[in-house]
């Protein structure tokens, strides 16, 4: 008999009654055998959720508190995906305990999902020791298909322009919706096109997890980009639900450099009572519509000078980059000072090429005399010779200028200014040899009694100014890339730019951006970069053109 789930031997007896004598009964007195309960199945599962795409398992235990005693006995059970179509595909769909083992297993795998898939794993029972188990209809598993989770990622600026500055670097933060139940992502930023060397990240790589599910990378632009190029990510790691993720998820973004505001023109040293001057001012873009405007006031230190508004303004999308303005010289003072300041956003560079001017406002005895500060060797320059007055009848003015080295400039010659000339002339310097400053003196020939003798100027013949390229690479392999960055000593200095255009020899390789790069009067960047790229094989030297 059975007692709380323990068997013992049962006496069980027969007897036989009647009155007939036609029976010979035979009959062993008494005899037992054991009365066994029900034996019972359980099962289980790993976990109720399943990431698709084959990157995730669901593990399934099933355990008999008995194995079947019968003689060639077993039962069977069945395994099923409840979903139609079905979302999960089985290892083993049938588990079958017999006299062997009293656990067995099996897994499941899901295909990849786009949103969550609600299904279960059904287990029925059959088979020819049924009748020894205590058994459900079944047993039921709800399980969540869960389709692969992305790394999302957000910009702290917008639009999508960082600046060449280290101080406006900007932000990429990258999250991992859900924890990973384990393992970890590990999320690489990368520079798709353009130079390698225009950005800098910090750090170089973010580890997330269970621990850390959100990190961000600093991004510093270091040079400017000639269009919109695009940063992208990498991963790798084993978190679960988490791979593969998009293998094309890029984010377009432009390094700016910084805008540049600046005159285009110079400031006369001296200018005569009456007469004016135009400035030229230019900024090199206007502001985006999420900064403030651009500014830049105009002071002078005595109304002898007197400029025609006090304050020159690019706003948000504004079409017009260039503006001129006028300062009217109203009575003879020396040394008046005008004063320009720039208040700009941070996405400008914070001087301007004029910062202040001082400027004499001459009486009709002056003569003015003015010429650029510097020439380059090879290069003539044009300088004028003003006065504020004629001669008067029947008499006249003679200059002459002189160079302190006669050897390092050619000077034209005499001037005249009679009664009835233009009261300006103009006169050329021309560089012969860099030695640095000279000294221009011009000397009254004829005409003292009238006029004063001006103070001398002084001349800096420079040296042309040396383009450095470094990086080019005496050869390269098919599909490799150089980048080759281009240095001024000094931005350049007459009003414009300078732009590099690099050519390769032949079609075997090709410059990026084509149109080279371009430095503007003024600015402070004084490096740029171009990538060359290898795409077939040139038989030997290509020249290479700047």
């Amino acid at each position: 008999m059975c007692i709380r789930d323990r068997c013992s031997p049962a006496l069980v007896e027969v007897s036989v009654s009647g009155t007939s004598t036609a029976f010979n009964v035979s009959i062993v007195p008494s005899t037992t055998f054991n009365v066994r309960p029900l034996k019972t199945v359980s099962a289980a599962v790993s976990k109720t959720e399943l990431y698709g795409g084959g990157v995730d398992r669901l593990d399934l235990w099933a355990a008999v508190s008995g194995l079947p005693e019968a003689v060639g006995a077993s039962l069977t059970l069945s395994i099923a995906d409840t979903s139609s179509p079905s979302a999960m595909t089985l290892a083993l769909t049938s588990l079958v305990f017999t006299s062997g083992s009293a656990n067995r297993s099996t897994f499941a795998t899901a295909a990849q999902v786009s949103t969550t898939v609600a299904t279960s794993l059904r287990i029925t029972f059959s088979d020819s020791a049924i009748a020894e188990y205590d058994l459900p209809p079944s047993l039921i598993f709800p399980i969540n298909i869960r389709p692969i989770v992305n790394v999302t990622f957000s910009l702290s600026f917008s639009p999508a322009v960082v600046y060449v500055s280290p101080n406006l670097k900007g932000n990429m933060t990258v999250t991992l919706p859900t924890a990973p139940s384990m393992g970890t992502v590990t999320v690489t930023p990368l520079f798709l096109a353009g130079s390698p060397t225009a950005v800098r990240f910090s750090p170089l790589s973010i580890t997330l997890g269970a621990g850390q599910t959100s990190g961000t990378f600093s991004i510093e632009a270091l040079a400017a980009t000639s269009s919109n190029e695009a940063l992208s990510l990498a991963y790798t790691g084993n978190a679960i639900g988490y791979f593969p993720q998009p293998a094309a998820r890029s984010v377009p973004v432009r390094f700016q450099a910084l805008g540049v505001v600046r005159f285009l023109n110079t400031v006369p040293k001296s200018v005569f009572a009456t007469q004016e001057f135009a400035l030229d001012i230019e900024i090199s873009y206007a502001p985006p519509a999420s900064y403030g405007p651009v500014k830049v006031y105009i002071s002078s230190s005595s109304p002898s000078l007197l400029p025609s508004t006090n304050t020159i303004t690019w706003n948000p999308g504004d079409t017009v980059l260039q503006t001129t303005f006028r300062v009217t010289a109203t009575a003879q003072q020396k040394g008046v000072v005008l004063t320009f300041t720039l208040a700009a956003p941070p996405i400008y560079e914070t001087t301007l090429n004029i910062p202040s001017a001082v400027v004499d406002v001459a009486s009709a005895r002056d003569i003015l005399v003015s010429i650029a500060s510097f020439v380059y060797i090879g290069q003539t320059i044009s300088g004028t010779v003003e006065i504020g007055l004629p001669p008067p009848p029947g008499t006249r003015l003679a200059l002459v200028i002189t160079p302190s080295n006669a050897q390092a400039v050619s000077v034209s010659s005499l001037f005249d200014f009679t009664s009835s000339s233009a009261k300006t002339q103009q006169f050329t310097v021309e560089a012969l040899q860099p030695v640095g400053n000279i000294t221009l003196t011009i000397s009254i020939v004829d005409g003292s009694a009238n006029y004063d003798a001006p103070q001398p100027l002084v001349v800096d013949v420079r040296a042309l100014d040396p383009i450095t390229a470094t990086g080019l690479a005496a050869g390269m392999y098919v599909g490799t890339t150089s980048v080759v960055t281009f240095q001024l000593q000094r931005s350049p200095q007459c009003a414009g730019s300078i732009s590099v255009v690099p050519s390769f020899g032949s079609g075997d390789a090709a410059f990026a951006p084509a149109a080279g790069v371009t430095f503007l009067s003024g600015a402070t960047a004084l490096s740029k970069s171009v990538v060359l790229t290898a795409s077939q094989t040139s038989v030997g030297n290509v020249p290479v053109t700047l």
